[in-house]
């Protein structure tokens, strides 16, 4: 049995995710928030509670290999402009129009395997959609909880936004090296993310003709055999007689 429930991302917890440099050189990383203080007032306030759930280090600038691993932490601001959250810059040439920049993993389900999958991320903005899955179906197996990231590409534009990544705000750390050949990936939390539970079916006696009504018609038809069976048994007797 499926229940699927949507959230609003703000107010959920930040969502860990593992992000892998796909670049032929060193990526540089970062995750920013700000909090906005019109934000923080009022019955709904989560902007500086959530980002203080995101460990500090993640703001700071981070150089990755190509092909290591790196968690972060993905979240909806309800403020959120295009500056806030996951910044990951590359070396800017052709082979960026089709080639991604880093991939973030899924936990992709297979039967009754899980399997890693990387969603690719390229140049520009993209949006991520986050479904989590409890499955109690497969119980104390890897397919119990599953995390698994969504993108869809909306802009190809790479440039760097001022303001976005601490990177770019200070010297770039390679000699003969500058900010302005590089381009950035920006995955941005979708407003709303899904809960998926899977749980075993129960059994209902009624459920075998359908739910309310199905149950009614097994009672009449086991009172109209309860009476067929007391007038064969009065049959019987009288016959007997």
């Amino acid at each position: 049995m499926y229940v699927t429930n949507t959230l609003w991302s703000a107010f959920q917890d930040p969502v860990p995710v593992t992000v892998r440099c796909d670049s032929a050189t060193t990526c540089y990383a970062s995750n920013r928030f700000t909090a906005d203080p019109a934000d923080d007032a009022g019955p709904f306030a989560t902007e500086s509670a959530q980002i203080a759930k995101i460990p500090s280090e993640e703001a700071e600038c981070a150089a990755i290999a190509p092909g290591e691993e790196r968690v972060f932490h993905m979240w909806y601001s309800k403020s959120q402009g295009p500056r806030d959250g996951l910044s990951i810059l590359a070396k800017n040439d052709a082979t960026l129009d089709v080639q991604p920049i880093a991939s973030l993993l899924s936990d992709m389900e297979c039967g009754v395997e899980v399997f890693p999958f990387w969603t690719q991320g390229y140049k520009g903005t993209s949006q991520v959609t986050v479904v989590r899955s409890h499955n109690t179906t497969v119980k104390d197996t890897p397919g119990e909880d599953r995390t698994e990231f969504f993108i869809q590409h909306l802009t190809s534009d790479g440039t760097i936004l001022t303001g976005s990544t601490p990177c770019s705000e200070a010297a770039h750390p390679e000699a003969g090296e500058s900010w302005a050949d590089y381009a950035q990936f920006r995955p941005r939390m979708a407003p709303a993310m899904h809960q998926v539970n899977v749980e075993q079916p129960y059994f209902r006696v009624w459920s075998l003709t359908g739910d309310s009504g199905g149950g009614i018609t097994i009672i009449f038809w086991l009172g109209f055999v309860s009476l067929m069976l007391a007038e064969m048994m009065w049959n019987r007797v009288s016959n007997h007689h």
